[in-house]
C-alpha cells in the first residue's frame, strides 16, 4: 500500500511537471508569435509610410517638372 501511495505521487509530480512544461511552452510560444506579429505590423507600416513618402515626393516633382515646361 505504501509503494503505491508512493508511486501515485511520484506519477502525480511528473504529471504536474508536464502539465506546467506545456502551459509554460505555450506562453513562450505565444510570445514569440504576438512578437512577430508586432514586428510585421510596424514593418508593414513602415513600407507603407515610405511608398506614400515616394508618391507625394514623386507628384510634387512631376508638378515642378510640369511647371518648369509649361512656364
Amino acid at each position: 500500500v505504501y509503494l503505491t501511495i508512493y508511486f501515485l505521487r511520484v506519477y502525480l509530480t511528473i504529471y504536474f511537471q508536464r502539465v506546467y512544461l506545456t502551459i509554460y511552452f505555450q506562453r513562450v510560444y505565444l510570445t514569440i508569435y504576438f512578437l512577430r506579429v508586432l514586428y510585421l505590423t510596424i514593418y508593414f507600416q513602415r513600407v507603407y509610410l515610405t511608398i506614400y513618402f515616394l508618391r507625394v515626393y514623386l507628384t510634387i516633382y512631376f508638378q515642378r517638372v510640369y511647371l518648369t515646361i509649361y512656364f
